[in-house]
């Protein structure tokens, strides 16, 4: 049962060649959201394939590698694998594990928080949402569909004052799966799918600042983080229906 006394386990996962930090300020965000509502939380902000100084074809090797996984297979994801292993250290000699687990991974992170959550879900952890921002598409397990939310930039440049909005190119890339028979079915999508307007490109859903800013909207990283507030609250006041039934 979730009440406002149990734990939040926050992490933020970044994705390829990113610099150490980089989501701290989101993270940090989200941390005092969930403290406002009166919940304790523990958050950390993790590299499942290594900051910028990692070989980069290596973790362009990983990525792909674990984006192409089915559900069945997420056991062998390098990132997901990564993820997990390190919360079960943080969780090391607990005798019961009362968390409830927050994923939320940008860019290629985004499909390590999926394998880490499912792995955590068959251990018999509570996942209460996973979030992916501006992440290639990669297969949803059914048991985590509904608790997945993915967050999509359609950006319009500031230098070259564009009227044109742009997906990000990054989602465009993977799959969420298809059949033989439909091709162009969507098998295993995540459950709720949101398009955001943002300024810049893929690296600027978390900037803050000009050029990132727009007049009666905000700036980038106000944007995605209401986004995906507005989902994680929805998902709280899920869980709670949940346990009253």
């Amino acid at each position: 049962m979730m009440t406002r006394s149990s734990t939040i386990v926050l992490i933020t996962a970044a994705g390829f060649a990113t610099a150490p930090g980089f989501l701290d300020p989101f993270r940090a965000r989200l941390h005092e959201s969930f403290v406002q509502l009166g919940y304790a939380v523990r958050s950390s902000s993790l590299l499942p394939y290594g900051d910028w100084q990692r070989s980069k074809p290596q973790q362009l090797w990983e990525i792909y590698h674990d984006l192409r996984l089915r559900p069945e297979a997420y056991t062998q994801s390098i990132g997901g694998n990564r993820l997990h292993h390190w919360l079960a250290r943080a969780a090391a000699g607990a005798s019961d594990d009362p968390h409830h687990y927050v994923m939320v991974g940008h860019s290629g992170g985004g499909v390590a928080v999926v394998h880490a959550a499912y792995m955590l879900m068959q251990a018999q952890k509570r996942v209460l949402g996973v979030v992916q921002i501006g992440t290639p598409k990669c297969s949803i397990a059914e048991e985590l569909q509904a608790r997945t939310l993915y967050v999509r930039g359609m950006f319009r440049s500031q230098v070259k004052r564009s009227k044109r909005w742009v997906v990000d190119p990054i989602t465009r890339m993977g799959g969420w799966g298809a059949s033989i028979a439909s091709p162009n079915r969507r098998v295993n999508p995540p459950g709720t799918i949101i398009d955001i307007p943002l300024i810049g490109g893929h690296p600027d859903y978390f900037r803050q600042t000009a050029p990132y800013v727009r007049d009666g909207v905000g700036s980038n990283e106000t944007v995605t983080y209401r986004t995906v507030w507005s989902w994680i609250t929805a998902r709280l006041a899920a869980e709670a229906e949940h346990d009253k039934a």
